[in-house]
């Protein structure tokens, strides 16, 4: 993507506040954990009793691959739902996967061509969207909570609406997960919300999904910043784990974010509660799942997403 001069500059300025605020918090969130657990941010003291104990964010819903919601939707990287032209393309991601112990390229670009297209952007980020009559009055203010966290800093527009055509649904379901951007042609695309759900960073994240974005662990550029420990993965899960290749993923020239609101924590989809994920920097081990919201680096991709960098960020 071409940046104009000024553009440089200030992605260079706005970089650099991105680096500081990372040091920041993960010298500061440790700290607190240990000294002062009632003060830590909300979403570290709730995770801890998620699944299995860890502190992962995305919850995982059976132990196998073939994860199925209770409308035989299949579900894939723990939250992220799939049309019935994506899941093919993940039958052969999976049957890659259990042939070869290598990630090949053919695996990476069938992947990523599950996802991307031009036509899953939400038009001029406006987003319209409606609430499911199940979902209780606290979900629903949780919800508008976490499209605020997007919309104060980007050029998304979140509008309501009673309209029952090309709509983003949230609905009370039995996970927390979204399909990815805009499914063009469907009457609803829902976005469910499970009774575990209803945190601001959990919600956040599931809406990123359904603006478009994928789980941060699996950029191109990941091995530079995280190893991938297999042998500690559930069985039937390492797929969760397969990275894009450097072709087809867009992350527009940004850096690598251990405090994404989306990325894996450390012990996503554990076997034997140690990591899963370790990052090459050790001070950012408490970082990766941490985060009551998008990051400083979130917004700023999703501005990119949308081509709006003319909007600015007051985020750290």
């Amino acid at each position: 993507m071409y940046y104009s001069a000024v553009q440089r500059i200030m992605l260079s300025v706005i970089l650099l506040i991105s680096w500081l605020c990372h040091i920041t918090l993960a010298m500061i969130i440790p700290a607190l954990r240990n000294k002062h657990p009632e003060n830590v941010p909300d979403k570290v003291v709730l995770e801890r009793n998620l699944v299995n104990n860890n502190s992962d964010r995305i919850l995982p819903i059976s132990g196998t691959f073939n994860q199925y919601l209770d409308n035989n939707v299949r579900i894939v990287e723990g939250d992220i739902m799939l049309t019935k032209q994506q899941e093919e393309i993940w039958n052969q991601v999976f049957d890659y996967f259990m042939t070869f112990s290598n990630q090949t390229n053919k695996m990476r670009r069938e992947k990523r061509q599950a996802y991307h297209a031009d036509n899953y952007f939400w038009q001029n980020g406006i987003v319209p969207y409606r609430f499911d009559s199940k979902l209780s009055q606290h979900a629903k203010d949780i919800i508008m909570k976490s499209m605020e966290k997007w919309e104060s800093n980007t050029c998304i527009t979140f509008t309501p609406t009673s309209n029952k055509k090309n709509a983003l649904v949230f609905v009370r379901g039995s996970s927390c997960s979204s399909y990815i951007g805009h499914i063009l042609h469907w009457t609803k695309q829902p976005v469910s919300i499970g009774h575990n759900c209803e945190h601001i960073h959990t919600i956040s994240h599931e809406i990123g999904h359904a603006l478009g974005f994928l789980h941060t662990h699996t950029r191109s550029d990941r091995d530079r910043y995280i190893w991938i420990k297999f042998n500690n993965i559930q069985v039937g899960l390492s797929p969760n784990f397969v990275r894009t290749s450097q072709q087809d993923n867009y992350n527009y020239g940004l850096p690598y974010d251990y405090g994404s609101v989306m990325h894996y924590s450390k012990k996503a989809f554990t076997s034997n509660s140690n990591p899963t994920i370790i990052p090459r920097i050790s001070w950012y081990e408490d970082t990766m799942g941490s985060g009551t919201g998008p990051t400083f680096i979130d917004i700023l991709m999703m501005n990119t997403h949308y081509k709006c960098l003319g909007v600015a960020i007051f985020i750290c």
